[in-house]
Order: C-alpha cells, then structure tokens, then sequence
C-alpha cells in the first residue's frame, strides 16, 4: 500500500490524535506538530514564551511518551502517520 501525503495540508486533527495515541497532554501534542513542522527548540520556546529548562522538560516528557530517544525521532513518528480525512 503507498500513501501519499501533502505536505502543505495542515491534519487538523494532528495534535488530538496525539494525545490518543501517545497519552500526550494537549501543550506536548502541540510542541510536538511543532517539532514536525520543522521549527527549532528554541523557536518553540520563543513562541510559547516559557524558559528553557520548561521546554526541554516538556520534550523530555514527549520523547518517553512516544519511545524516542531523539527530537528528530518524534518528527519522524509524525510525518509517518496516515492523513485522517474528515
């Protein structure tokens, strides 16, 4: 089966269907589409306006809950789940 995927579609669903899948809390889900989208650490935490040591916990959280070991494992996670079409 090949699936093909948009990459300028934004899956509005991404960041519930995080939560569901990983256990993620709504702020992990949203930092990790972030991540997906290819946005730094510290542009995420100059978006969201928290301290370093807030982010770094928040991906520490989100890598343990997802099985990565890596940040670019996560983004990898999420470009490698299916479009959802509502």
């Amino acid at each position: 089966m090949l699936l093909f995927r948009d990459p300028d579609r934004q899956d509005i669903s991404l960041a519930g269907r995080l939560r569901m899948l990983f256990g993620l809390s709504k702020t992990e889900a949203e930092i990790a589409v972030e991540l997906s989208k290819g946005r730094s650490p510290a542009e995420i935490m100059h978006a969201r306006d928290v301290s370093a040591n807030t982010l770094s916990t928040q991906l520490k959280s989100i890598m343990a809950k997802m099985n990565c070991k890596r940040q670019g494992q996560v983004a990898a996670v999420i470009a490698g789940l299916p479009e959802v079409r509502t």
